[in-house]
């Protein structure tokens, strides 16, 4: 049985790092591999041609905001959809959060 493998990426840096694993990902026969992004990641990873779920949502400054709700409902939605084995998330600034944070902060395994 194939393994469900969530990337996900927001900064730059994350991405460029990512975008090698994902690579590798995409070859194995015993993966199924989603990645999802926010800018500016999104654009390296559609500049290397790995396809993506892109986000068009802004990062959160504190866990109460609307911002913050906005992205861990999207979150769940993604989990719920995908429903990954595990997950792989690159890490934003440390002065707002983005996708990996709200997946971080709601996926529950690996």
């Amino acid at each position: 049985m194939k393994k469900r493998l969530l990337i996900t990426a927001r900064d730059a840096a994350a991405a460029l790092h990512l975008i090698e694993v994902a690579k590798v990902a995409r070859a194995r026969d015993d993966l199924v591999l989603e990645i999802v992004t926010q800018f500016p990641a999104a654009k390296f990873f559609q500049s290397a041609d790995i396809p993506v779920t892109t986000i068009d949502l802004p990062a959160g400054k504190h866990a109460d905001t609307e911002e913050a709700k906005a992205l861990l409902a999207e979150a769940d939605r993604l989990l719920s959809k995908f429903q990954p084995d595990s997950i792989l998330c690159g890490l934003s600034t440390p002065f707002d959060a983005g996708i990996d944070e709200a997946i971080l902060a709601s996926f529950k395994g690996p």
